[in-house]
């Protein structure tokens, strides 16, 4: 189902807590602000702009913390904690493109 991007067994109880519509509705809402901090850690990495990358990385650390995006959530607060770089973009853009597609497909 969900590989290595969202948690199985927080996964299962997020799906028996809420009607599938609302479980739709708030995947689709992650995977819009998970783009949106994507982008915004895209710019502030051109930029060199610290506050900015670690203001993403925080909101994108808590929007996947609630949708059992286990992997997501952990390196986001890894990158809070560092500069903006290159390589952190490369994985962090890795991990919310694999976290889109287990969620599109968990959620139908």
């Amino acid at each position: 189902m969900s590989g290595p991007f969202l948690d199985p067994e927080a996964w299962r109880q997020l799906a028996s807590d809420l009607p599938p519509e609302d479980l739709r509705h708030v995947c689709q809402l992650l995977v819009r602000d998970a783009q949106a901090m994507l982008a915004a850690m895209t710019q502030a990495e051109s930029a060199g702009d610290e506050a900015a990358w670690q203001r993403a990385a925080h909101r994108l650390a808590g929007g996947a913390s609630g949708l059992a995006a286990r992997p997501l959530e952990v390196a986001a607060r890894e990158l809070m904690e560092q500069p903006p770089s290159r390589e952190a973009l490369a994985r962090i853009a890795a991990l919310v493109d694999g976290t889109i597609a287990a969620l599109e497909e968990a959620a139908g």
